[in-house]
């Protein structure tokens, strides 16, 4: 009797937890001059000291129904309210810009992303967060607030503040569908009748927080009045 052939096995919550620390372990801080720095500075953003949850791999392998290779990634912690690490975000890089993939920016699989965020600063009274890492290092630089990445409009609904938050400050994405918008109210709503203090704050524009940061720059190098 001809047995079926099996199918391929579920990964266990355990075999993804070894990926995530593998990746994590052959990766490095960033460094000046390194293709993340570079990366990152070439969106516009003023750099200081960037978080431990953000670090560097320098050949990181890619792969979608079309195209395989490897390239240099940015890295990022997901990390659940209670602390544990549940997921990477990757964000795959060549000649310090996105990789030219069908799609550059990535997770890992790893636990429930529900409530998580990539901790771009220390837990603060008063948190920031934001949709993307850039959007959320933005923010940062602009209001001067510590801000957390959500990496999407769901992680931005689904957000729970860990232990020591009072207050959350929503930088909502402008989109032309009001996806971000959405997101950032029906977030905030849910926050509120939590306890917490809420507030939403929506670039003038269309666009997100980076964009406006460098509306605002543009604006200062020619000499206009910033509203």
């Amino acid at each position: 009797v001809v047995q079926p052939l099996a199918g391929k096995a579920e990964r266990t919550d355990g075999d993804k937890l070894a990926a995530l620390r593998r990746v994590w372990r052959e990766s490095k801080p960033i460094h000046r001059g390194d293709e993340a720095e570079q990366y990152l500075l070439g969106r516009g953003l003023r750099l200081h000291d960037l978080p431990e949850s953000i670090r560097v791999h320098s050949a990181l392998r890619y792969r979608d129904d079309e195209h395989q290779g490897t390239y240099p990634a940015m890295l990022a912690t997901i990390t659940a309210p209670d602390g544990r690490a549940v997921s990477l975000h990757r964000t795959y890089l060549q000649e310090a810009r996105k990789a030219p993939v069908a799609t550059p920016k990535k997770l890992m699989q790893g636990l429930p992303l529900s409530g998580a965020a990539i901790r771009l600063t220390a837990v603060s009274d008063v948190l920031g967060i934001a949709e993307g890492i850039e959007t959320a290092l933005a923010a940062f630089e602009l209001f001067e607030v510590p801000v957390w990445s959500c990496v999407s409009a769901q992680g931005i609904e689904s957000f729970e503040p860990p232990e020591g938050v009072r207050e959350v400050i929503v930088f909502s994405d402008h989109d032309a569908n009001f996806a971000g918008q959405a997101a950032a109210y029906r977030a905030a709503h849910r926050l509120k009748l939590k306890g917490f203090g809420v507030e939403v704050i929506v670039p003038p524009e269309q666009g997100d927080w980076l964009d406006e940061l460098n509306r605002r720059k543009q604006m200062e190098t020619q000499g206009a009045k910033i509203p």
